[in-house]
């Protein structure tokens, strides 16, 4: 990702952060120093994957599904954006 985001720091929230693309975008919006909340269910991605973003202050991890609604109204009220990667099939790396 060569293009930042937004230039002005966002509270953006994520699923599927544990995921082999989700981790590489958490990494970019670390890098942009943007406030993350990631929200997986951990059903195929890894815990170690996100573990080393996890002491960063401006990286919080919640564990749940999306599909459940009202998870997702407690946790994103008030993002910024969503990046939303859930999926049930593996993507190739």
């Amino acid at each position: 990702m060569d293009t930042p985001i937004k230039s002005e720091k966002w509270e953006i929230y994520r699923n599927r952060g544990a995921g082999f693309i989700g981790s590489d975008i958490l990494q970019e919006l670390i890098r942009q120093d943007h406030e993350v909340v990631i929200i997986d269910d951990l059903f195929s991605g890894k815990m170690e994957d996100i573990q080393p973003f996890l002491s960063n202050k401006s990286v919080s991890f919640v564990q749940g599904n999306v599909t459940d609604i009202s998870l997702l109204m407690k946790t994103c009220a008030g993002a910024d954006g969503v990046f939303h990667e859930s999926a049930i099939s593996p993507v190739p790396q």
